[in-house]
C-alpha cells in the first residue's frame, strides 16, 4: 500500500505528465527541477505523451477522470502493480501559471569541467555539443559512460573541421582503451562556416556550447580541452533560461546540423 509520501509523489508525477502533454519536453524538465523530482518516464513514454492528441481534459465532464495511460511504477508501489494517470476533473497544471525558477550563473576555470560532468550526469534523453576544439579525454569518457548506462540518450557532437582529426584521434583512443573498441553510439561530425558565391572565404565553426535535455545549456569561451580547464582564463554561462539561451542555441545547432550525415563512434 502506498504511503502518504508515495501518494504525494504520484500526484507530482501526474502534474508533470500534464505539463509534458500541454507544454512540451522543456517545460516538463523545468517542472521536475522545481519539485526536485527525478525523471520517471523513459524515452518511449515521453514520445507517447508528446505525440498523442489527448484533447483538452480541463473540459472533461467525467467526474471519475479519463485514464491516460498505465505505467508500471515499481519505485513506489509493489512490483507488478500499476498506477493509472487520470484527469481528476480539476484544471490541470499549466506551465505558464507557475513561477518557473530560471537560474543563470557564470563559472570560471578551473572548475568548469566539473560543471560539465554534473550536467552530463543529470541527462535523461539528449546532449548536443558544438565545439571548436574537443580533445579532453575525461569529458568524452564521461559522455561514453552516460551513453552506455542509458542507450536511449541521444548524443550529438559537432567539431570544427580544422580540429576534427585531433578530436577523432582522442575519441577513438578512449573507446579503444576504456571500452574495448566497442561502438558507443555517439554521433559526431565536422562542421565549418561555408563561404558564399561572392568570394567570401569559408570560416571557422568557433562554437563552444552544450545543451542537455533541451532544458539547460553551457556556453562561453571554454573549449573542451585540458588547456581551457587548467592553463587559460575561461568562463561559461550555465542557464536553464529556455527563451533567452537554451532555445536559441538549439535552433542554431539544428541549423548547423542541416544535411549532415553523422558518423557513429
Amino acid at each position: 500500500m502506498a504511503t502518504p509520501h508515495h501518494e504525494s509523489l504520484l500526484d507530482q508525477q501526474k502534474q508533470a505528465v500534464y505539463v509534458l502533454i500541454r507544454d512540451g519536453l522543456a517545460a516538463y524538465e523545468q517542472y521536475l527541477q522545481i519539485l526536485n523530482v527525478s525523471d520517471f518516464l523513459n524515452g518511449e513514454e515521453k514520445n507517447y505523451f508528446v505525440s498523442s492528441d489527448l484533447g483538452d481534459f480541463s473540459d472533461s465532464d467525467d467526474e471519475e477522470g479519463e485514464p491516460l495511460i498505465c505505467l508500471q511504477s515499481a519505485r513506489f508501489q509493489d512490483a507488478g502493480d500499476y498506477c493509472s494517470l487520470e484527469v481528476d476533473g480539476g484544471t490541470p497544471y499549466h506551465a505558464e501559471s507557475a513561477e518557473l525558477k530560471i537560474e543563470t550563473r557564470v563559472k570560471f576555470s578551473p572548475g568548469i569541467c566539473e560543471e560539465i560532468f554534473k550536467m552530463i550526469g543529470k541527462c535523461s534523453h539528449s546532449i548536443k555539443i558544438a565545439m571548436f576544439m574537443f580533445t579532453e579525454k575525461s569529458i568524452f569518457k564521461k559522455l561514453c559512460k552516460k551513453k552506455k548506462s542509458n542507450p536511449e540518450i541521444d548524443i550529438f557532437i559537432l567539431v570544427d573541421k580544422s580540429q576534427f582529426d585531433d578530436f577523432l584521434v582522442m575519441a577513438k583512443k578512449v573507446i579503444k582503451n576504456d571500452f574495448k573498441n566497442k561502438e558507443i553510439g555517439i554521433k559526431v561530425n565536422a562542421i565549418m562556416k561555408k563561404g558564399n558565391n561572392q568570394g567570401k572565404m569559408a570560416g571557422k565553426a568557433h562554437e563552444k556550447f552544450m545543451v542537455v535535455d533541451e532544458s539547460s545549456a553551457l556556453t562561453g569561451s571554454y573549449n573542451f580541452t585540458w588547456s581551457s580547464e587548467y592553463s587559460n582564463y575561461e568562463q561559461v554561462i550555465i542557464s536553464n533560461d529556455h527563451e533567452a539561451i537554451v532555445n536559441p542555441l538549439l535552433k542554431h545547432f539544428k541549423k548547423m546540423s542541416k544535411k549532415i550525415k553523422y558518423e557513429t563512434l
